[in-house]
């Protein structure tokens, strides 16, 4: 019994491993203290999910996963799963759900043998990730906006609409019902209305969005130049000042004539042929 727990927990080292190693800052691992009854589970296994590059389209800049094991025997399916974003907690409920019924339908497919299948499900939510952030269709809404190189395309944001307010019963003394304004739904226009709100405040976000990252490419650029040429900034900008110095300065006069002086060189006239000695 206790080699054959060793070699489980042996298996699920090799397996966090795979991750961080692939991965890299982008997993984090928690695990029980070593004090604990069941050391070292329960463990958990988060990989951060950048916006992939298809993904582009939608609001949403990252997806964080977290897988958890809190036993070694996978036929008993230990496990369980968080998610967060940026997006409604109704929907990050969803998607936690959603990798937690793929996760347990891997492991039920494959076996026991097979270990948790750490990498595969990673893997799998970020090629997923349009598909998670769209599981709840009644919180995507989509505008115009435009991609990293300025072109207008369709994008889309991730928002729980507003409930609709259920009127307020009567209430039994004219003095309450006097002191409370009754409760209403939305009309048609009003929800529209906010509608159109929430999808300006996400054109607004994202436009700002992209001047930040215009702005950090351009001074990733002016930083590698400066490393290609080994001076700093400073230098870069005094060189150039100088260099602009140079093209306007103006020739104001000739040259100097340079004619041979023979007589402030020490030389004498020969009185025959004129020919200095």
């Amino acid at each position: 019994m206790a080699e054959e727990e060793a070699a489980a927990k042996k298996a699920l080292q090799a397996e966090v491993v795979a991750v961080k190693t692939r991965w890299g800052d982008e997993i984090k691992l928690t695990k029980a203290k070593p004090d604990a009854p069941s050391a070292p589970l329960p463990v958990s296994v988060t990989r951060l999910i950048s916006r992939p590059a298809f993904a582009s389209a939608y609001n949403v800049d990252e997806l964080k996963v977290k897988l958890w094991i809190e036993a070694l025997d996978v036929a008993r399916l230990p496990v369980r799963v968080e998610a967060s974003a940026l997006v409604p907690l109704k929907l990050q409920e969803r998607i936690a759900a959603h990798v937690l019924e793929r996760w347990q339908q891997e492991l039920r497919a494959r076996g026991s043998g097979a270990g948790w299948m750490l990498e595969k499900i990673l893997a799998w939510c970020e090629a997923a990730f349009v598909e998670l952030l769209t599981l709840e269709p009644t919180f995507i809404e989509m505008y115009d906006g435009c991609d990293d190189n300025g072109m207008t395309i369709r994008r889309f944001t991730i928002a729980e609409p507003p409930e609709p307010k259920e009127e307020a019963e009567e209430e039994e003394s004219e003095e309450e019902s006097e002191e409370e304004e009754p409760q209403r739904e939305f009309t048609e226009e009003e929800i529209e209305k906010m509608r159109q709100l929430r999808i300006k405040e996400a054109a607004e976000a994202e436009a700002d969005r992209q001047w930040r990252e215009e702005r950090r490419r351009e001074a990733e650029k002016l930083g590698e130049e400066g490393r290609q040429q080994g001076i700093s900034k400073k230098e870069q900008q005094k060189q150039k000042e100088e260099k602009n110095k140079q093209g306007t300065r103006l020739r104001k006069q000739g040259a100097k004539s340079n004619k041979f002086d023979a007589e402030a060189a020490g030389k004498k006239a020969n009185k025959k042929n004129g020919l200095l000695h």
